[in-house]
């Protein structure tokens, strides 16, 4: 099973891109949560589902279990503690299956679910690698809390992918091979494809190069 998720998520975590399984332990993880649900304490848990391959992910420990952001050199205190365990919010929770006999599409669900819906339409990314809720998603806020998407390290790693991609562009450019739209065309193509990790942060600059100060270096896109 782990290395048929592995294949369907692209070999990365499905929440936070990390590449799997080279830097930590890789749950099979229960998207609706088999169970408990910590929202609904009389909730039997999504019991029906615990083998049902639609509701299977492949995600990353930092992701998938409560975990505390532990401190890095520049910030030597504890940080704060999340990762989804058995969360599962609603935007309503009248909406909420009980049962086998519920109709799950009455769910109004708060976190993403990758395999179903696009990441890219509630949540983005800032020049220093913090995920962001776009355009004010609460689909997006409540996934990059739950999914602990701003963890000190892995913002890390997004602020180094940001910063290659940006030098590879301005690279492009100024050797005088390409303009500035056919270098952010050809790196974030390469950088954003879905076996890459961290991918999600070189879409974001395909979509907003201005954000990224990519038209102030190369002049504009024109």
């Amino acid at each position: 099973m782990h290395a048929a998720l592995e294949r369907l998520c692209d070999h990365k975590c499905v929440y936070c891109e990390a590449p799997a399984p080279a830097s930590s332990a890789w749950d099979v993880e229960h998207y609706r949560p088999k169970g408990r649900v910590h929202e609904r304490l009389d909730h039997p848990g999504y019991f029906w589902l615990a083998y049902v391959w639609e509701n299977l992910l492949l995600a990353c420990e930092f992701c998938n279990r409560r975990r505390r952001d532990r401190p890095t050199w520049e910030q030597p205190a504890a940080g704060g503690t999340s990762g989804k365990a058995d969360h599962f919010p609603l935007a309503d929770e009248t909406s909420r299956a009980m049962g086998p006999s519920d109709d799950l599409s009455r769910e109004r669900r708060l976190l993403l679910d990758p395999t179903r819906d696009d990441p890219e339409e509630h949540v983005t990314f800032d020049l220093t690698g913090r995920a962001v809720a776009r355009d004010g998603s609460r689909m997006g806020a409540a996934s990059i809390e739950l999914y602990h998407l701003n963890r000190r390290r892995l913002v890390t790693q997004r602020r180094a992918q940001i910063a290659l991609a940006t030098r590879l562009i301005e690279a492009l450019v100024s050797s005088g091979r390409c303009s500035l739209a056919v270098a952010i065309e050809v790196v974030t193509g390469e950088l954003g494809g879905p076996a890459v990790a961290w991918a999600g942060t070189a879409r974001a600059i395909r979509r907003d190069p201005a954000a990224f100060g990519l038209l102030a270096f190369g002049g504009g896109l024109d």
